[in-house]
């Protein structure tokens, strides 16, 4: 009986022990490892620092890319301007004669009948002009036209009616292919104030594929150009 309970007492003894070491719970750590987490923290501290110091200088930094672009050299003194190697401009009409109405008549050739003269066409052009400064050249625009110079007609008109008057002789006609002019030259000289009438007769062709001026055109229909 005796034994048994020394058993006993025996076995309640390491049921405390065990007890008690149950009741031991918690985070344990080894010297090396805890020196190893004090060291990274100081590390980060140490990096907050310096990019709490350095950030606020980066950005009062100047941009590298100018606000506004610097200005241009200026050209050097000596230097005279390029010139235009085509000369001056001087395509305008002259404002000698003021034109105030136009009568034109065209007769076109488009048939196959009409043989060598198909896409051709024929033109009269009568100008009125009145005259604001004495002149004897009378400058016309033409381009691409066959000009019948012994058609080329100027007369003087009544200022009422604009019935010919009588006719002025031509003296001379020449013509300026860098302005596309016409000029016609009279023996007397054309008197301002009064009105005045130049008549031309000419040919030309059709423009095509040039589509400009008095020009024809074709389209499809089926295999059928027209």
């Amino acid at each position: 009986m005796a034994s048994k309970q020394s058993t006993y007492k025996t076995g309640e003894s390491w049921s405390e022990e065990a007890l008690y070491k149950k009741e031991e719970k918690g985070c344990y750590v080894t010297k090396r490892t805890g020196a190893l987490l004090i060291t990274i923290a100081v590390l980060v501290i140490v990096l907050v620092a310096l990019l709490c110091y350095f950030v606020p200088a980066s950005e009062e930094c100047e941009s590298p890319i100018p606000a506004t672009e610097p200005p241009l050299p200026p050209l050097p003194s000596d230097e005279a301007p390029t010139e235009d190697p085509r000369g001056p401009y001087d395509g305008r009409l002259p404002d000698t004669l003021i034109p105030e109405h136009y009568d034109i008549w065209l007769k076109t050739y488009l048939d196959d009948e009409d043989g060598e003269r198909k896409f051709e066409y024929d033109g009269k052009i009568n100008i009125i002009l009145k005259c604001h400064e004495s002149t004897n050249s009378i400058t016309v625009h033409f381009l691409d036209l066959e000009i019948d110079y012994a058609s080329m007609q100027v007369s003087l008109l009544n200022s009422a009616d604009r019935s010919i008057t009588r006719n002025l002789s031509i003296s001379n006609w020449y013509t300026v292919e860098k302005y596309d002019f016409l000029v016609i030259e009279t023996d007397e000289n054309l008197e301002e104030g009064e009105v005045y009438s130049v008549r031309i007769n000419y040919m030309a062709v059709l423009n095509y594929p040039l589509y400009f001026g008095f020009y024809r055109s074709d389209y499809q229909v089926g295999d059928e150009t027209r």
